[in-house]
């Protein structure tokens, strides 16, 4: 079976596949282990400034619990640290760390490098036309949600998923 014999919605999700392993594999080769699709948007949140967790979640569209979840993740591995009072965990803070800050620029050439390589096989108008493929595709999955313009952004541009206990049409 060629590609062009393929459902398109199936070729998008072997390319967000694809290009998961290839970051995870590269971010790993990088000395940056164990990131992936859930965990390096809160990296780049935080590498624009400090952030609760429940900030995070709402920026993410995702439940408390995911959030805090990834943030232990993270936190784990030394890509953030947490700040503030002790005792009350809903006033301290994350700061991204030095570790977490060299992924998150890793990861953004990562990208860069990639969308080059894409660019160089389809060439400019081709490259275009995939862009406006791919918006649509979003714009239809997102209709109607719930969730606001930048969590339906963020899913779309990192493979979230929004909660599965909310309704979502």
């Amino acid at each position: 079976m060629s590609d062009g014999d393929r459902n398109l919605i199936a070729l998008l999700r072997l390319a967000e596949d694809a290009c998961e392993r290839h970051r995870a594999e590269r971010l790993d080769q990088a000395g940056c282990p164990g990131l992936n699709r859930g965990l390096v948007p809160i990296l780049r949140t935080l590498a624009e400034g400090d952030a609760s967790v429940g900030a995070l979640a709402a920026e993410m569209g995702v439940a408390l619990r995911e959030a805090a979840q990834r943030v232990e993740a993270l936190e784990a591995r030394g890509y953030v640290r947490r700040f503030g009072p002790a005792g009350d965990i809903r006033h301290r803070v994350l700061r991204i760390t030095t570790a977490g800050r060299t992924a998150t620029e890793i990861d953004r050439q990562l990208e860069a490098d990639l969308e080059q390589q894409v660019a160089a096989g389809l060439g400019a108008p081709a490259l275009d036309i995939a862009r406006q493929v791919f918006a649509v595709v979003v714009g239809a999955t997102t209709v109607g949600d719930d969730l606001g313009p930048r969590a339906a952004a963020n899913r779309a541009r990192v493979g979230g998923h929004p909660h599965p206990r909310r309704p979502h049409p």
